[in-house]
């Protein structure tokens, strides 16, 4: 009983220091988090800048338009999963009002949440507000736009 007290604890403790929040800046994120491992810049196949952190058993992804942080994915290590703790705290460190609308989704107020897996066995839990998804959206309108024009 003891030994499970302590895992529950050393798991709410690790996703204490993964806390990125939506609508951070870089330099806030780098503050909390050191320098980004990888940088993943704006380009033809990437209309966004992502940048790529380390916090112990995390690696987080942070999109920015316009300076802000709009979307975070957090991931473990390969085959490593979540737990319904660590989602839970994840999503609380954002803001409260999560309702769960789906087995693996959830949304309140001003952001959603989905959890899910991927072929290479990473599951990841992405982040986003409905602000950053609209920025998302026009911006991908005004991709296919600039490619029907080309052609």
């Amino acid at each position: 009983m003891l030994k499970r007290i302590f895992l529950l604890a050393l798991c709410a403790l690790c996703t204490v220091t993964a806390n990125a929040r939506l609508g951070e800046t870089l330099d806030q994120c780098k503050a909390r988090y050191g320098e980004p491992i990888q940088i993943y810049t704006a380009d033809a196949y990437d209309l966004f800048d992502t940048y790529l952190f380390s916090k112990g058993a995390y690696r987080i992804s942070i999109v920015f338009i316009d300076g802000v942080a709009i979307q975070i994915v957090y991931r473990k290590d390969l085959g490593s999963r979540l737990n319904d703790l660590e989602v839970k705290n994840l999503l609380n460190l954002q803001g409260p009002g999560w309702t769960q609308w789906k087995e693996d989704s959830w949304y309140n107020d001003t952001m959603y949440a989905i959890y899910m897996g991927h072929n290479d066995e990473r599951w990841s839990l992405t982040i986003e507000t409905y602000h950053g998804l609209d920025l998302i959206k026009a911006a991908l309108a005004q991709e296919a736009q600039k490619s029907q024009e080309g052609l």
